[in-house]
């Protein structure tokens, strides 16, 4: 039986900042508990437009292949510049509304020389990141290993 297993389960969303300034706290430090940490603004706006772009894509394939099947009957099925478009449009909406908020509790997994961070976060405005001089804020017990 591993425990490493649950520190790679498929992850929704993926970056890499490999520049990012972390702070670990005692737990109950700077609003963290058992677990849950904080990233700022910045981080988390990437952390969204990737989400957004994952997304998009995903919902023009699907969007796509609805209009393939409707028109089923065309062997030369063909999106026009303007209905591509549209398309493209309405995906992005689409993947807008069902993206990563801010205001809202995340799991997360980090990777970082030999330890492997696991918990929750929320997002922290970018004034406070700087004023910590910290990007991502993680208490002892999300720590792994100790």
């Amino acid at each position: 039986m591993t425990y490493s297993a649950s520190w790679f389960p498929p992850a929704r969303v993926m970056i890499e900042e490999p520049k990012s300034r972390i702070l670990v706290v005692d737990d109950h430090e700077f609003g963290t508990n058992d677990c849950r940490g904080w990233i700022s603004h910045s981080i988390f706006r990437k952390l969204r437009q990737r989400h957004v772009e994952e997304l998009t894509e995903r919902e023009i394939r699907k969007r796509i292949a609805r209009l393939k099947a409707l028109r089923a009957s065309d062997e030369t099925f063909c999106l026009s510049e303007k209905e591509e478009e549209a398309l493209r449009e309405q995906a992005k909406k689409a993947a807008r509304a069902k993206a990563l908020q801010s205001n809202r509790l995340y799991q997360f997994r980090l990777s970082f020389e030999k330890t492997r961070p696991k918990g929750s976060f929320k997002v922290m405005s970018d004034e406070v990141a700087e004023a910590l001089e910290a990007d991502i804020i993680l208490p002892k017990s999300s720590i792994k290993p100790k």
